[in-house]
């Protein structure tokens, strides 16, 4: 069985991140502009989201190109922990829990990659890994959306 390209995979992922609706708006706050001094709202909690998951599309579709695949497996790996640093630091109560959900599919799904260069007999598994991550967004979003 041939190695997996990660260019197949990261494209794969920045569709998902577009067509999950992880743009969709955030719904109204449970509260208001601040519900406790410095506590994060829903709308600042699902902005960080949001952008973060722009950002992680729109540089993950950029990947891929490399003759090396192990460079955009490095790459991707960069970037989603990028991401699982902003998605970690949310501390509203509303939308933590999704954005750690988040967090740890993107760190699972990395070194689900990783071990899929190393060992192509994997390589099935991908869509299991996928799509635990395409709900991880879901939920997200839905929280967001709400």
């Amino acid at each position: 069985m041939p190695t997996p390209r990660p260019a197949f995979v990261l494209s794969a992922v920045a569709a998902a991140l577009l067509l999950s609706g992880c743009s969709a708006p955030a719904g109204p706050d449970s509260g208001g502009p601040q519900d406790a001094a410095g506590a994060q709202s829903r709308s600042e909690a699902c902005a960080i989201v949001e952008q973060t998951m722009i950002e992680f599309g729109d540089s993950s579709s950029e990947l891929g190109t490399n003759d090396d695949p192990q460079v955009d497996i490095e790459a991707y790996a960069d970037l989603s922990g990028s991401a699982t640093e902003r998605l970690t630091a949310i501390t509203n109560e509303e939308v933590e829990d999704g954005a750690a959900a988040v967090a740890t599919a993107l760190s699972d799904y990395v070194t689900f990659l990783q071990t899929a260069m190393s060992d192509p007999t994997d390589a099935p598994e991908l869509t299991d890994e996928f799509t635990a991550l395409q709900e991880a967004f879901a939920e997200v979003t839905a929280i967001c959306a709400s």
